[in-house]
């Protein structure tokens, strides 16, 4: 299964026009709010401005509350996975996407990767997607993306530079074990 950054940069291989690669360094430390990776399961749930409930936490992030799925490895957090538009947040994708990008640009400078590739609907309407990528010094990434399969929907992810690779290595395993 194909994870956020293996997505972006697969768009960016495949769409190469309106993708960017950022010359500037690597931020120092990526975080959510403050949230980084690699904090235990009870940091996370008793962080301020978070409401946590089995697997989730409502995450006030740019001022939007958004539901964040989070995982953990060896009770780290490896993963936060945050919903946004659709039916999960009182504003829409677009404008929480466009809110959450100036700001994270103002914070870590601009993302590694940009990738501002076209969508088409079933009914033949066209979007502009905006995928942005930053990864830091240590691996971890953020990901924000303005549509997630239906243009109503979103998503913000933060993932440790361990589950990074260790995505990376089953992603290889799989293409490895592909037969033709």
């Amino acid at each position: 299964m194909r994870k956020s950054i293996f997505l972006i940069l697969g768009i960016c291989l495949a769409i190469t026009i309106g993708c960017t690669e950022s010359t500037k360094p690597a931020p120092v430390q990526i975080d959510l709010v403050g949230i980084i990776p690699g904090r235990s399961v009870v940091e996370v749930n008793s962080f301020p401005d978070s409401e946590p409930s089995p697997g989730w936490t409502n995450l006030i992030v740019g001022g939007f509350k958004l539901p964040c799925n989070h995982q953990y490895s060896d009770g780290k957090l490896s993963q936060m996975d945050c919903r946004i538009g659709g039916y999960w947040t009182d504003e829409s994708n677009e404008v929480i996407h466009n809110v959450l990008l100036k700001g994270f640009i103002k914070k870590f400078g601009p993302p590694q990767l940009m990738d501002t590739g076209e969508i088409n609907t079933a009914m033949g309407v066209k979007y502009t997607n905006s995928n942005a990528l930053w990864i830091d010094q240590s691996g971890n990434t953020l990901s924000l993306i303005k549509y997630v399969g239906a243009v109503n929907k979103g998503s913000l992810t933060l993932n440790s530079a361990e589950y990074e690779r260790l995505d990376k290595e089953a992603d290889l395993k799989a293409e490895k074990a592909r037969k033709f």
